[in-house]
């Protein structure tokens, strides 16, 4: 469940061109309502901000796939990297490290990607790990096959063919597909 209020609290727009990066679905009601004035937050955002804010919306939103979430998750730690290069996979943990040994540590450190996210939408850290796995793992040409799918949706077979090598994961997502029997999974797969 994505908690609203803590992710997204505001309806961002970017200048200088004023932008809608957040509140899209609010600004398509209004407009088939044909309302004229919508009220709105207008904040100075530079582009990555702008794309996180957009990030978070569709997190929110709750009607991405698994694929579409692992895709937005993954683009989203790329984002938080680059903005805290100190949370990093190995600069965390090194931090951690540190502290449990009693060691000095910045008291204002940044925490893990995974972390950070699990605070906002409520997904433990191994769920957004695992999301971020499935899409940067995945070969381009396998998410092509699977994106229009059922398969899409079923995170338990995207892991299974984001962990095999990329020449082989085109054509497992072809015959974990939509077959002439319906969806397959992996426990039917041999039927």
């Amino acid at each position: 469940m994505f908690h609203y209020d803590r992710l997204v609290g505001t309806r961002f727009v970017r200048p200088p061109t004023h932008r809608l990066v957040a509140g899209r679905n609010r600004m398509a009601a209004y407009k088939f309502l044909e309302l004229t004035e919508i009220e709105a937050n207008v904040v100075k955002l530079d582009s990555l901000h702008a794309e996180l804010a957009t990030i978070d919306e569709n997190l929110v939103r709750n009607e991405l796939t698994a694929l579409e979430r692992g895709e937005q998750l993954a683009r989203r730690k790329q984002i938080y990297e680059a903005l805290h290069p100190e949370a990093r996979k190995g600069t965390a943990g090194a931090v951690a490290s540190n502290k449990a040994q009693g060691n000095r540590c910045n008291a204002n450190e940044t925490v893990s990607f995974a972390e950070d996210v699990a605070k906002k939408t409520g997904l433990a850290p191994r769920t957004i790990q695992q999301d971020v796995q499935i899409a940067t793992n995945l070969s381009d040409e396998a998410k092509a096959v699977i994106r229009e799918t059922p398969l899409a949706d079923r995170k338990r077979d995207l892991i299974a063919i984001s962990r095999l090598p990329r020449e082989e994961q085109k054509e497992a997502a072809e015959r974990r597909g939509v077959g002439p029997r319906g969806p397959k999974t992996l426990d039917n797969e041999r039927t």
